[in-house]
């Protein structure tokens, strides 16, 4: 290993043991009621048994997934109980396709343009 490395390597240490450092002082600031909030709303919104299969987010094997009704009343009943019932599938999706998105524009930054003209359309 050379002395470039090993220099390299205790920056990195360095670094990291800084962001330990400073993680833990915010975190002690934070009061106890307040991290008891948050992990309480956290396992709540997060639990797992929330999250559906995809077989049921999809609507595969049943006679009328997607039936549509054109009663406003009737529709924004079905669209809150789907929300709710779905919520957690909702959010891996958005989180899923942001990841995609974000890579693709690093990997390509011209598909930013592209983006920027799919926004537009959609829009539109």
């Amino acid at each position: 290993m050379s002395s470039a490395d090993a220099q390299n390597t205790l920056q990195m240490a360095q670094a990291a043991n800084q962001a330990n450092q400073t993680y833990n002082d915010v975190s002690a600031k934070i009061p106890q009621g307040t991290k008891d909030f948050l992990s309480s709303a956290k396992n709540k919104v997060l639990d797992n048994d929330n999250l559906r299969s995809f077989s049921v987010f999809l609507g595969t094997g049943e006679e009328s997934a997607y039936q549509v009704v054109c009663n406003p009343t009737v529709l924004c009943g079905r669209l809150k109980d789907n929300i709710l019932f779905f919520y957690l599938n909702y959010i891996l999706v958005a989180a899923l396709v942001t990841i995609i998105a974000l890579l693709a524009l690093m990997i390509n930054p011209a598909t930013i343009i592209m983006v920027l003209i799919i926004g537009v359309c959609w829009s539109a």
